[in-house]
């Protein structure tokens, strides 16, 4: 483990640590949280291509308390148009803890499995394809807009760093969520 790593890791012990107690038990336990957004792939070390597209991500878990949820999260950038020389993917697969600061501020952080796809064309026929499996660190900050009783829609920030010995991938989006709460 790298000192990233061990450091999201001691924050993620401390989160559940200090917050978990009795009186603050979830009345509903089950989490749902779906985004869709703009989504944008940067290289920061490596030969990799800056791509900009669509930003999804997905989280399904349970609430431990009344403000901290642990969901299975899925985050997926990814070019719309295929038409192009160049198309590329980001997929970040991981458990993620999120905490309502208050009823309409959360922030969420997690560790998990990065894939990042590259296809380049040259010309119609021949196509080649580049896969690289990294480790990726989540963070995410949202605002929630509407708050009904159990769901809140609102606005947010995702962004995935993965890393490898061969790149570095800041996968990002800003999008639109609903979280059943």
């Amino acid at each position: 483990m790298n000192k990233l790593s061990k450091a999201a890791l001691a924050i993620l012990t401390i989160c559940i640590a200090t917050i978990y107690s009795d009186e603050n038990i979830a009345k509903s336990k089950l989490a749902l949280e779906l985004s869709a957004g703009n989504g944008a792939i940067i290289a920061i070390k490596g030969n990799t291509e800056n791509i900009y597209g669509l930003g999804i991500t997905f989280g399904v878990g349970g609430y431990l308390s009344k403000q901290l949820a642990l969901m299975a999260n899925i985050t997926l950038n990814r070019e719309l148009e295929s038409i192009q020389e160049e198309t590329g993917a980001n997929t970040f697969v991981g458990p993620k803890l999120q905490y309502w600061i208050t009823d309409n501020l959360n922030c969420a952080l997690g560790l998990g499995y990065d894939v990042y796809l590259y296809a380049d064309r040259n010309g119609l026929t021949n196509m080649q394809n580049y896969q690289e499996n990294l480790f990726g660190v989540f963070f995410q900050t949202g605002c929630s807009i509407i708050n009904r009783d159990k769901f809140k829609i609102g606005m947010q920030f995702s962004d995935v760093l993965a890393v490898s010995q061969n790149n570095t991938l800041n996968s990002m989006s800003i999008s639109i969520f609903i979280q059943y709460k």
